[in-house]
Formats: C-alpha cells, structure tokens, sequence
C-alpha cells in the first residue's frame, strides 16, 4: 500500500478511485468476506481507540490504514481501494449506529446532517446517502459553519446553565435524571 503524504483522503480523491473490496469491477458481491472481516476488524479498533484516548474519533492515519490493508483485505491492496472500502466501511458504522439508536427511541430518522472530516469527502457522503436512502445535509446549511460546532455547543451548554435549565437529555446520555450542567467560575 502507497502513501499520499497527507494523512487523510484529501475530498474523497483517492477513495473515488478506488473499489471498495466487496464488489468485482463489474459490481458483483463477491468480496463480501473481507469486507465483513474488516468490519469486525474496524469495530475492535475502534472499540480499543474509545476506551483508550479521546473517544471521540477514530482517525486513520497512514500506519492505520497499512495495518488495516495487510490483515483485512490482503498485502495486495491498493491505497484506493483500501480508502474506497475503508470509506464503505465508515458510511457503513455510521448508519448501523444510526439505526439501532433510532430503533431503540422508537423514531425514525428523516434527515442527516454531518460535520467533520469525513463530512468533507465526497465518497463517504455517498455511501451514506445510498444507505440512508435520502440526500445528507452539511451541518453548515443550518445556519451553524461547521468549524464552528464546538463553540456553538459550549454557548449553548453556557446559555442553559445561565438559564438554570437542564442541559442533558438522560434518553441520550444514560443519565439517571435531567440535570443542569457546568459551573460559573468568575475571576
């Protein structure tokens, strides 16, 4: 496997390239095995990536995506295709989370909206879109640029505990009860 020298798949143009490993050139399913088997392989990463850093993301960085090649899709993967399946594979997750929360509230879910860098390629936002059935927004469209989430939310969580209201959602979060958020520390 190859290296870009940039880390990530810079707006989908290596993964565009490429042909995720479940399908023939022809688009048949005939490499349904390692895609599975690199399914299995991605959630036992991520799984050890969320109880040990951040666990807010899973990033994909050149020895990662190497790793991954070599002992799901074989020595003889391609960097393409090693970021159109690793693509696949992402669209894949997210809409298996997805569905399964969706079930578990008893909702469906009518709309997608996506920030981030994956929300930046092209490839995962097709594969999204073809799995979920309907077109995925950017978080941008809403009014709130995308760079800008983060801040967004730490207004909001300050505007609520100013407010005096509660800032989780026990549904969501697994809290015992709704409860006010945060501490004003002044100077």
């Amino acid at each position: 496997m190859g290296s870009t020298g940039l880390g990530y798949d810079k707006d989908g143009s290596i993964s565009s390239v490429g042909r995720r490993l479940e399908e023939d050139k022809d688009g048949n399913r005939e490499y349904v095995e390692p895609f599975s088997s690199a399914r299995r392989y991605l959630r036992r990463i991520m799984a050890k990536c969320f109880d040990t850093t951040d666990g807010r993301s899973l990033h994909y960085t050149p020895d990662f995506c190497a790793r991954f090649c070599s002992e799901c899709l074989g020595t003889d993967c391609t960097l393409q295709d090693g970021a159109a399946t690793l693509a696949a594979l992402t669209a894949a997750l997210v809409v298996q989370s997805l569905r399964a929360r969706v079930r578990e509230l008893g909702r469906r879910c009518v709309a997608l909206f996506v920030a981030g860098g994956g929300a930046r390629n092209p490839t995962i936002i097709r594969h999204l879109e073809d799995e979920m059935g309907y077109h995925v927004h950017q978080l941008d469209t809403l009014g709130v640029p995308a760079d800008a989430r983060e801040a967004a939310c730490f207004a909001a969580l300050g505007w609520l505990y100013m407010q005096a209201m509660p800032a989780n959602v026990p549904s969501v979060t697994g809290a015992c009860e709704a409860a006010r958020l945060g501490a004003l520390s002044l100077p």
